[in-house]
């Protein structure tokens, strides 16, 4: 049986988050430049979440959970 790389599965997590978060904000019924706003980050760093080219650091994960209503689990997994 083959093993997944780190390489790979980071990238599989890192797209579950990322479609993860879309479907929040979107079910939020925000724009990317309301939820940057309500982050105090710029639109370009939402965009970076929504598109898997980077994770939030632990403070900004705990606001969106807070912001979307939901558990860090259900943006992660």
């Amino acid at each position: 049986m083959k093993r997944k790389t780190p390489a790979k599965e980071h990238a599989k997590r890192l797209k579950a988050f990322s479609a993860n978060f879309k479907y929040q904000r979107t079910c939020a019924e925000m724009s990317q430049t309301e939820l940057a706003q309500k982050l105090g980050t710029t639109k370009q760093t939402v965009f970076h979440y929504e598109h898997g080219m980077r994770y939030p650091g632990i403070d900004i994960l705990m606001s969106l959970c807070e912001i979307f209503g939901c558990t860090p689990d259900e943006l992660l997994l």
